[in-house]
């Protein structure tokens, strides 16, 4: 049987990694200058788009944080719902988005080098529609206050099935070798993580403590 701990990586959620991913010299000031394209094009509905980690050259924002939580959960199109995720008491519940985000950003790039895992046109159009399906006629609202084109979203949504996929990998390979299949996903985004420098920009919108990591 799947580990429970290992089930909240499947969903998208990486609820052990902050330890794994941030260390105190990787914190930069807000104010450190950006040549840089966000993950994300402008538009999501949040006042601002402030800088929260950089990886492999590319910017994990404010916004961007947004659109992967409300893909996780489309209740959060719900203005009551979106202010109780964006409330001080919801910062664990971001930083663990973030995490996700920051994950995804390694993969983009191992996979561009190595192309261990590939997505296909098809996989894509299905988990589209799923996603339609969840947001109903919120959906044309969610891509245009994000300012999402469909190519933009497919691009999005692949990351999403790829990190999905190498957490089946590594979770199977795991499970045939009596491996705690949550153990070997922490190692293996440490080895990541080794390969990648993550810078982790100071804010208390996804970021707790970061001065004592």
């Amino acid at each position: 049987m799947m580990s429970a701990r290992v089930v909240p990586f499947l969903f998208g959620l990486v609820p052990t990694l902050a330890l794994a991913l941030a260390t105190p010299e990787a914190a930069i000031p807000p104010s450190a200058p950006l040549a840089l394209k966000s993950v994300v094009p402008p538009g999501a509905p949040i006042k601002k788009d402030n800088a929260l980690a950089r990886i492999a050259g590319r910017v994990i924002t404010t916004r961007a944080l947004l659109i992967e939580a409300k893909l996780d959960d489309p209740s959060l199109m719900d203005e009551e719902k979106l202010r109780a995720f964006l409330s001080p008491a919801s910062l664990p519940v971001r930083e663990l988005v973030l995490n996700r985000l920051i994950v995804q950003e390694m993969l983009r790039e191992e996979n561009r080098i190595f192309a261990s895992e590939t997505v296909s046109d098809a996989e894509i159009d299905v988990e589209t529609q799923a996603q339609r399906k969840a947001f109903g006629a919120e959906w044309k609202t969610f891509q245009a206050n994000a300012e999402l084109s469909n190519a933009e979203t497919r691009d999005k949504i692949r990351s999403r099935l790829l990190l999905g996929k190498y957490i089946r990998t590594r979770t199977e390979a795991a499970l045939r070798d009596k491996v705690e299949p949550s153990t070997a996903i922490e190692d293996w985004v440490k080895q990541l993580r080794s390969r990648y420098k993550v810078f982790l920009f100071k804010n208390d919108f996804a970021t707790r403590k970061l001065e004592a990591r």
